[in-house]
């Protein structure tokens, strides 16, 4: 499951508004693989995405597991998922409201 992903993050403590003091995950922590383990990873599958993917389709496909997404992210250096591949349509449209009449 993918809150499998958030079990060794620590907890803290955070203050609502009304004063009352929970309990939650430090989610705002970046996992990382280190450079050299990456390097010595013995194997590697290459997948080509597909025009539309998202990353857990692809995880599905690569591990038949959904959830396992954030794995891509570790491995391709990701830091969040405004970096994954548009689709075609969804880039024309990014880019032509981002420079509108230049493209």
């Amino acid at each position: 499951m993918a809150t499998e992903f958030f079990n060794n993050f620590p907890n803290v403590e955070y203050t609502l508004n009304n004063g009352k003091v929970i309990s939650i995950k430090d989610f705002f922590r970046k996992s990382k693989i280190e450079t050299a383990a990456l390097d010595n990873i013995v194997s590697y599958t290459y997948y080509e995405l597909q025009d539309g993917e998202r990353p857990d389709m692809v995880a599905t496909k690569l591990y038949d597991n959904g959830d396992l997404h954030w794995t891509l992210f570790l491995v391709n250096e990701f830091s969040n998922y405004n970096e994954w591949h548009m689709s075609n349509q969804t880039f024309e449209t990014y880019m032509s409201e981002k420079y509108e009449g230049q493209w």
